[in-house]
This record gives C-alpha cells, structure tokens and sequence, in this order.
C-alpha cells in the first residue's frame, strides 16, 4: 500500500511540474534507484530457486550457482552484439523513471 502511495505522489510529481520546473538529474537518479530496488525484490526469489536447482541439479557448489545466477534478469549481451533486456522494467517505479528520464531529455534538447 505504500509503495503504490509513493508511485502515485511520483506520478503526481511528473504529471503537474510545468515546463518552467524541469526535471532534475538527482529526481531521475532516485527514481531509478527506486525502479532498481523493486526490481531487485522480484528478481532475489527467483535467482534464490535458481541457484538451488542448479545445485540439486548439476551437483554445483552454493557459491559457483550463486555467482552464476548473481545477474540473472538483467539486461545481457548477445553473441551478436545485441541486447537482451532485462526483467520487470514494466513495474510501475520502472515506467515512471523512464517518463522522466526521457522528459528530462526533451527539456535539454529544447534548450
């Protein structure tokens, strides 16, 4: 419940500021970090069941599964040299960072 209170004030914050108030670069670096964090909350169980499937399963050490599974869900490279993107950037803590990011973005190209 208060998380999606915070989300809903964020929205709030980037929906009413006017062009005259721009976004700030330490406004986007706190919602990224926010975005991050819920990422991270999503992420932990599954890298958890991850790292305990491949030590029942490949008869691995908890630390090599670990250390192999310690980025699963971020965005990777391909062979090819393209990108794989990460999990849950569809969170809402996600959306609204991009937003205002790319708001910040369009307020400097204006300038």
């Amino acid at each position: 419940m208060r998380a999606c209170l915070s989300i809903l004030g964020l929205v709030l914050l980037l929906g009413s500021a006017s062009a005259a108030e721009p976004i700030t670069i330490a406004q986007v670096h706190a919602l990224d970090q926010r975005c991050e964090a819920a990422r991270t909350a999503k992420l932990e169980p599954i890298r958890a069941r991850k790292v305990e499937q491949c030590i029942a399963r490949d008869k691995r050490s908890r630390d090599e599964c670990a250390t192999f599974f310690s980025t699963y869900g971020n965005n990777s490279s391909r062979v090819s040299g393209g990108v794989v993107r990460g999990q849950f950037y569809d969170l809402p803590q996600c959306v609204v960072a991009k937003k205002a990011l790319r708001r910040m973005q369009a307020a400097r190209a204006n300038q």
